[in-house]
């Protein structure tokens, strides 16, 4: 059995047992795949595919949110704060917290993000949480990178989409996805897709024009009430950005999950 395969393997990195090994779970959610929007990235953002951004900008939580999520009511309901982790113009890791304005606009982050992969709330009122949707724009753009549902109180992120670090290289174990019952006989179809970085190609990111597109590494079908764990092992390079998608669905209004477990490599293993 390959040791990619062996969860005795995968556990070991997790305990550090494995030198310039970790792994990465991403999980998403999309409450509401339509016949007419598919394909659809598993994610919670308001577009139907996840806008992958085109250089790095400082973000912020955007207005619009609860007057209860604000760090500047201590004895408060809500969400004080927030951190996001993400990859920077040179795609290194970096991370940040935001002190929330409850309705209105927070500050700026002074860190530069070109991915957000992550982010969670950190400290919060009497409600343990977030008391509604936190949303996380770019500055300039006010493209929304990230969103923070206030429903079922996950106090996190739920998005299926990954970019893999500088100096890393990634190799995709498993992927898995689930469909609601909420409709009756509900289906899909599921793609795990990747876009190669785009120095290996010679083309540039999100011009609009000639530019790197992502493409099925692996397709499988979902069905009500099952959750088929799909063995992957895709491996890419540094720089590969990775998401989920429904490519189609029996009906419209239909809820999936979905989660990918990806093994990171440092350079010199």
């Amino acid at each position: 059995m390959s040791r990619f395969r062996n969860t005795d393997f995968i556990t070991d990195v997790l305990a550090g047992r494995y030198a310039g090994h970790s792994i990465v779970q991403k999980f998403g959610y999309n409450p509401d795949v339509d016949t007419t929007s598919d394909p659809e990235t598993i994610w919670g953002g308001a577009t139907a595919l996840y806008p992958w951004p085109a250089a790095a900008e400082a973000v912020l939580v955007t207005t619009g949110g609860s007057a209860e999520d604000d760090y500047n009511k201590p004895n408060g309901v809500g969400a004080y704060s927030i951190r996001v982790f993400g990859l920077d113009a040179s795609y290194d890791e970096v991370d940040e917290e935001i002190r929330l304005n409850g309705a209105s606009v927070s500050s700026d982050t002074s860190q530069a993000f070109l991915r957000l992969h992550r982010a969670y709330v950190t400290s919060a009122g009497t409600a343990l949480g977030n008391a509604g949707g936190i949303t996380i724009v770019n500055t300039t753009t006010g493209a929304i990178m990230a969103e923070i549902s206030a429903l079922n109180q996950v106090n996190q992120t739920t998005q299926c989409a990954y970019t893999i670090p500088n100096n890393k290289r990634g190799i995709i174990l498993n992927v898995m996805a689930t469909v609601s019952d909420a409709v009756g006989n509900n289906g899909g179809v599921m793609a795990l897709m990747t876009r190669d970085p785009a120095e290996n190609t010679g083309l540039t990111l999100n011009t609009g024009a000639n530019e790197p597109v992502f493409r099925a590494r692996a397709t499988w079908g979902i069905r009500a009430g099952s959750s088929p764990d799909f063995q992957a092992n895709v491996a890419v390079p540094e720089h590969t950005d990775i998401e989920v998608r429904c490519l189609e669905v029996t009906n419209s209004n239909t809820a999936i999950a979905a989660q990918m477990t990806i093994l990171l490599i440092d350079d010199g293993y």
